[in-house]
């Protein structure tokens, strides 16, 4: 398994404060959750919203799916098609027929 490598902040980070790459803001250690004795990142506020990332991709979701919707050309109505009274069961008929037209002739 190979590890990945670590995201680098895009400014220098001082004492007591982490870059979230979530919200992409500098913010103060005690604004992060603590596993294994380390901050984990990102952010408390951006764990609890899903993140920043995520946020950002399903608004450009949103976007493109509404103007898809904009863009998108009416359907022309179709005439619903006019079929025999019971067209469904035509291969069921035309089977019954036969087995009817056998026990016709054994009867004789």
């Amino acid at each position: 398994m190979e590890a990945s490598m670590p995201l680098k902040p895009p400014v220098p980070e001082p004492d007591g404060f982490l870059y979230c790459f979530g919200c992409e803001q500098m913010l103060p250690v005690a604004s992060f959750y603590f596993g294994r004795g380390r901050p984990s990142k990102p952010c408390k506020a951006c764990k609890k919203s899903g993140g920043g990332a995520r946020a950002r991709l399903n608004a450009l979701v949103n976007e493109l799916y509404e103007e898809m919707q904009a863009n998108r050309a009416a359907r022309p109505a179709r005439p619903a098609p006019i079929v025999p009274e019971y067209a469904p069961m035509g291969g069921m008929a035309l089977w019954a027929e036969r087995e009817e037209a056998k026990r016709r002739r054994k009867g004789r």
